[in-house]
């Protein structure tokens, strides 16, 4: 479906809207009783709307804990990242001339980008130093202690975790979105056929039909982009470009495209 979350929850309030002010006008009202949009039909398009309105919350909030998460996995993969790349970078230095611990240590051959490539390779990285004592003895000059090892590896432990709660977030937010985009077309077809009974209900009474501010989708978004478009041009305060830009920041691994 092709609406944004902020037009669905404008359209939640503008809905409301029309089927409360039929119940609030006598006229309106009684004239779309016989048009099956009498207590029990009123009563069932509330239901749907506070379904709708529940899933369209429910959509944001998973959204927000989706993008709350993404931040805690770069703020994690950046603090495994750094003791992992300092130690492999010194280790490439020192063992260069024995090609059989770099490849045991995974430090041979081209490098996996996604988030399951820089797992594998860490622990890979840190499994063989923590217990492959021929390995380990090389390195000893480093005051590379185990202990100090096991806290390097912990550190990616805590980010693969992290990396884990994000993907059943997203797993959530998936399911979050398909429900309410499900609900919203049964919930837009009553508005429909609730709108067309009123409309044929009170065709001689036009003002009686602006009492109950029927507003479409396209509507909506026509607003919402006129509101942008004003919003652009009002004067902006000036930007401090007076900040060093930083450069050389770590990226968190990305996916393998599809």
């Amino acid at each position: 479906m092709g609406y944004s979350n902020k037009i669905l929850e404008e359209y939640v309030v503008a809905s409301l809207i029309s089927i409360e002010n039929s119940q609030e006008i006598d006229e309106i009202r009684e004239s779309i009783i016989e048009l099956g949009f009498g207590p029990e039909g009123i009563q069932e398009g509330r239901d749907m709307h506070a379904e709708f309105k529940r899933l369209v919350l429910d959509f944001t909030t998973k959204k927000m804990e989706k993008v709350g998460l993404g931040i805690r996995v770069k703020n994690a993969f950046r603090i495994a990242y750094g003791p992992y790349i300092e130690t492999v970078d010194m280790l490439r230095v020192h063992l260069s001339d024995d090609p059989e611990a770099l490849e045991l240590l995974g430090l041979s051959g081209s490098r996996d980008l996604s988030t399951a490539g820089f797992i594998a390779q860490t622990t890979r990285f840190y499994q063989t130093l923590l217990t492959n004592d021929e390995v380990f003895n090389k390195i000893t000059k480093f005051m590379l202690t185990r202990e100090k090892l096991q806290a390097k590896f912990d550190l990616v432990g805590e980010f693969q975790k992290v990396d884990q709660k994000q993907e059943d977030a997203k797993g959530a937010f998936r399911r979050a979105m398909a429900a309410r985009d499900d609900y919203f077309v049964k919930f837009r077809k009553w508005m429909r056929e609730y709108e067309k009974a009123c409309r044929s209900a009170l065709k001689d009474r036009p003002q009686l039909v602006e009492r109950l501010a029927f507003t479409t989708l396209s509507q909506l978004i026509n607003k919402r982009k006129k509101r942008t478009v004003e919003e652009k041009q009002e004067p902006q305060v000036p930007q401090d470009t007076t900040e060093p830009q930083t450069t050389g920041e770590p990226q968190t691994p990305e996916e393998p495209q599809a």
